[in-house]
């Protein structure tokens, strides 16, 4: 989002499968131990989507990337909120077993996979099939829905 408004920013690459996340100073502001976390003067915040609507907001966008009207703005937050339920979990869930039992225990990848792959299916499948309907995933134009 940063980019999309032309906001200057520090890219700070952290190695999530070595847990850098979980360590210093980064375990301090996410107490999730997740990525991104920005701090913008001791403001401290996480979470991709409360990230993008800050900056958004802060950059004057909202309504270009967020929608304009209390209805686009819900279909866009329907998105988002799906996205963490559906799609980002069995994404990650499938990308991160997956990861860990090729190091760790090999021999239950194959069951874990096919029902790990059938729930990332289907979450895909859902947005194949909004885009059916239409171009964008909240109406006429991209949102942050469609990032």
């Amino acid at each position: 989002m940063c980019a999309a408004v032309n906001l200057k920013y520090e890219f700070i690459q952290l190695d999530i499968y070595k847990f850098e996340q979980k360590k210093a100073p980064y375990n301090i502001l996410n107490p999730l131990y997740q990525v991104p976390i920005m701090d913008e003067d001791d403001f401290i915040l996480y979470e991709s989507h409360a990230i993008a609507g800050y900056v958004a907001r802060r950059q004057g966008k909202h309504s270009e990337f967020f929608g304009d009207s209390p209805e686009s703005m819900a279909l866009v937050e329907q998105y988002l909120h799906a996205h963490h339920a559906t799609i980002r979990n069995s994404t990650e869930e499938l990308v991160r077993k997956n990861y860990f039992a090729l190091l760790y225990a090999p021999s239950q990848l194959k069951a874990d996979t096919d029902r790990q792959e059938k729930e990332c299916f289907k979450a895909w499948q859902w947005v194949d099939q909004q885009l059916e309907k239409k171009r964008f995933l909240s109406g006429d134009t991209a949102t942050f829905a469609d990032m």
